[in-house]
């Protein structure tokens, strides 16, 4: 799994790491959260190369967009600001940059073999306008590619 910092902190709690031992040993799984990079960090669209190293081994990949990749955008507006609409219109280009980007190394990764599944993440710090618009971008960006090896694991709505 590669990951924000979400994933990074699960790792510290000592309940979690027990799990996470767990899995590693029952089905291979491993979370890699690459808490130094953001999304433009792992994949060169210029070249469509992955600015990463993927064990050639690993056959699936879960990849998790976080606050560090949506929040950091000082252009970006909440409720606080606007309506929601104004707040829509306003995020609609970052953000859907940000889902082509996302499909982008989908893509590369599919054309390596590799399954992906592709978290959405809940909403943090209370931004539930920007991550909602987010999985509405993201849905719409992958709607082609979702089948057998690409998945969508919507997590607000499986909580």
């Amino acid at each position: 799994m590669i990951g924000d910092n979400h994933w990074h902190c699960l790792r510290e709690v000592p309940d979690i790491q027990d799990q996470l031992e767990t899995l590693k040993r029952e089905v291979n799984m491993r979370i890699w959260p690459r808490v130094e990079y953001d999304l433009t960090g792992l994949y060169d669209e210029a070249t469509g190369k992955l600015l990463f190293a993927l064990p050639p081994k690993v056959d699936k990949v879960a990849l998790s967009v976080g606050t560090k990749d949506l929040m950091t955008e000082s252009s970006l507006m909440t409720l606080k600001d606007a309506s929601l609409v104004e707040v829509r219109r306003n995020n609609e280009r970052f953000l859907r940059r940000r889902a082509k980007s996302m499909v982008a190394l989908a893509r590369a990764l599919l054309a390596l073999g590799k399954t992906v599944i592709l978290l959405l993440p809940p909403a943090a710090e209370g931004r539930h306008e920007v991550f909602d618009h987010w999985a509405d971008l993201m849905l719409e960006e992958t709607a082609s590619l979702q089948g057998e090896r690409l998945k969508i694991l919507n997590m607000p709505k499986a909580m």
